[in-house]
């Protein structure tokens, strides 16, 4: 296997943990945004309960 073709190989393979640190983390954004509306929810119908 020549230097070039070691090269090609460490670049896709830096694009692939690239593309999954991306996705991992947009996963994790996904999950905190639905995890605060869900507190959001929750207090406004806690508020609600409340005021009757």
């Amino acid at each position: 296997m020549s230097n070039l073709d070691n090269s090609k190989v460490n670049l896709i393979k830096s694009r692939s943990n690239i593309g999954d640190a991306d996705f991992a983390s947009e996963s994790m954004n996904l999950a905190k945004a639905k995890i605060l509306e869900q507190v959001a929810i929750a207090m406004i119908a806690l508020a609600n309960l409340r005021t009757q």
